[in-house]
């Protein structure tokens, strides 16, 4: 009897169960992958939104006050005084000394040196920070009819408070206490409320 092809050739059953089973293993391999279960994925994780830096809350550059009437008198200067002093403090803490030098009479060396001081720590990358003043009801003190001046002195409390670069390093630090600012100011209708001089006392005028 010739012998198959390949020597050892399978006998007739047993080919036929290796056929069956050869074609069961082509039917499986040929699902689609329709018919496989769909993978479930994960919910996500909600990711939190970072947290802002806080940032510190400079004020609002402060509007000088108008005489109540045509021409001023002692209140419009007392109101005119406090002014100032709220001028002051936002020149300090933004480093915008614009107003104050526009309103800044010649040869106001009070107003030259807060000039010259904001100007040299903004040169450095620094600036105030933590300043706060409290600042009192202003007293009328004095007019001067031939130069048109009001004096007047404003009570105030101020914050410790230092200079810093953006680094964080500290160029300076001033310690909080009150006093009372004595301001000269006269009053120019074209221009309105200037200043002449600040003397910082520890003392009331009165």
């Amino acid at each position: 009897m010739s012998q198959g092809t390949f020597r050892g050739g399978l006998s007739g059953s047993v080919r036929a169960v290796v056929v069956v089973a050869l074609a069961v293993a082509l039917a499986a391999g040929c699902t689609t992958p329709d018919d496989e279960p769909t993978p479930t994925a994960a919910p996500a994780t909600p990711v939190p939104d970072p947290e802002p830096e806080p940032t510190e809350q400079l004020p609002e550059e402060p509007e000088a006050p108008l005489p109540r009437t045509g021409t001023p008198d002692e209140r419009d200067a007392e109101a005119a005084g406090e002014f100032f002093l709220r001028l002051y403090e936002y020149t300090l803490l933004t480093g915008d000394t614009q107003q104050w030098e526009e309103r800044s009479l010649p040869g106001c060396e009070f107003c030259a040196n807060v000039v010259a001081d904001v100007d040299a720590y903004r040169s450095e990358g620094a600036r105030f920070v933590d300043l706060e003043f409290t600042v009192e009801p202003a007293r009328f003190v004095a007019f001067e009819d031939v130069l048109v001046m009001f004096a007047v002195e404003v009570p105030y409390e101020q914050s410790a408070t230092k200079v810093v670069k953006a680094d964080g390093s500290v160029v300076k630090e001033f310690g909080g206490g009150a006093g009372f600012l004595l301001l000269e100011m006269a009053y120019a209708p074209e221009s309105g409320w200037l200043l002449r001089t600040g003397n910082d006392r520890d003392e009331s005028w009165s």
